[in-house]
Parts: C-alpha cells; sequence; structure tokens
C-alpha cells in the first residue's frame, strides 16, 4: 500500500516507487513488522496484518473482543 510504504519512508510517486528497490523496501518491511508486533504483541499475528492492514485488525478485535488476529479470525 502506498501510503504505508510513505510511512515507512519510502518514496512513491508518479516518477519513483522504492518499493521496488529490494534495500530500501526490506527495510521498510522490517520497520513495519516489528511494529505490528509493538502493537499486537503476537509473533502468530504479523502476517495476517499485512493484508487488511492494521486499523482493520483493531476493529475487528474491538469489534469480536479477541486479543490476536487468530481469535478474531476464528468468531
Amino acid at each position: 500500500m502506498p501510503e504505508t510504504a510513505r510511512e515507512y519512508g519510502l518514496r512513491v510517486d508518479w516518477w519513483v516507487d522504492e518499493r521496488a528497490d529490494p534495500e530500501r523496501s526490506t527495510r521498510a518491511a522490517a520497520a513495519y513488522l516489528k511494529d505490528l508486533y509493538r502493537q499486537f504483541n503476537d509473533s502468530r499475528s504479523l502476517s495476517p496484518p499485512t493484508t487488511p492492514g492494521r486499523a482493520a485488525i483493531r476493529r475487528a478485535m474491538n469489534a469480536t473482543g479477541g486479543t490476536t488476529f487468530w481469535t478474531c479470525w476464528k468468531t
């Protein structure tokens, strides 16, 4: 997602898309996963939030009362 890429310092515009740069995108992805771990405090929840996004996972957790992505998925 362009917004998430920009949040982690990547340039994404009409002329440049640093998501295609292997080194920069890997560093951004590592920072993103580190932040996800801090937010959800569960390494099993790192992969699924990359698809729907952190806000969607947080809303699902609040709506279901789940404490991890996986508990929300089961309900």
